[in-house]
C-alpha cells in the first residue's frame, strides 16, 4: 500500500470513529425526543415535570440521566396508560443504549487520535492530543444539537402548511 493510501486510511479510521460517537448519540437524542412525543399528549401531568435543558447534552450522560429520572417520576404518577409507560420505558432504555454505544465510539475516538498522532509523528503534547479530542468531541455534540433544530424546524412548517 502506498504512503498516500495508507494517509488515506488513517484519516478515514479516524472520522470513522467519530462518526461512531456523534451518530449514536443523535440516535438516542431521537429516541427521547420519541418519548418527549408521547409525554406530550398528557400536557397537564407533563407540566408538573419540567423539561431537561438541552444544554445537558453538552454532558451527554446527565442529559440522559436526568431524562430518565424525568421518565421514572412521570410513570410513578400514574398519570399514563399502562400502553404508554410501557412505550416511555422502551424510549428511554432505548435512549440509554444508544448513549453507551456513542460513549464507546468517543473511546475508540480518542484511541484513533492517539494513532493518528503517531502515524503522522505529530506532536506527542497531551495538549494537543487533548485539544484535538475536545473538538471532536464538540463537534459530534454541535452536530446533534443542529440537526435537531433542523427537524424540528421542518417539522413546524409541515405543520404550519398542513393548517393552511
Amino acid at each position: 500500500m502506498s504512503e498516500l493510501q495508507q494517509n488515506i486510511v488513517i484519516i478515514l479510521g479516524f472520522l470513522g470513529e467519530w462518526f461512531l460517537f456523534s451518530f449514536p448519540l443523535l440516535q438516542g437524542s431521537l429516541e427521547l425526543s420519541e418519548q418527549t412525543d408521547v409525554i406530550g399528549h398528557y400536557k397537564e401531568s407533563a407540566g408538573q415535570y419540567p423539561k431537561v435543558s438541552p444544554w445537558y447534552w453538552l454532558l451527554p450522560p446527565l442529559k440522559v440521566y436526568l431524562e430518565r429520572e424525568r421518565v421514572k417520576k412521570m410513570l410513578k404518577s400514574g398519570s399514563f396508560s399502562g400502553v404508554d409507560k410501557r412505550q416511555l420505558r422502551i424510549f428511554s432504555m432505548r435512549a440509554t443504549a444508544w448513549f453507551y454505544v456513542a460513549m464507546a465510539g468517543a473511546f475508540n475516538g480518542i484511541g484513533k487520535t492517539k494513532e493518528v498522532l503517531e502515524h503522522f509523528h505529530w506532536s506527542e503534547s497531551a495538549w494537543v492530543f487533548w485539544s484535538i479530542n475536545g473538538v471532536m468531541l464538540i463537534l459530534g455534540v454541535a452536530n446533534v444539537i443542529i440537526r435537531l433544530r433542523i427537524s424540528k424546524q421542518k417539522l413546524a412548517k409541515s405543520k404550519i402548511e398542513s393548517l393552511l
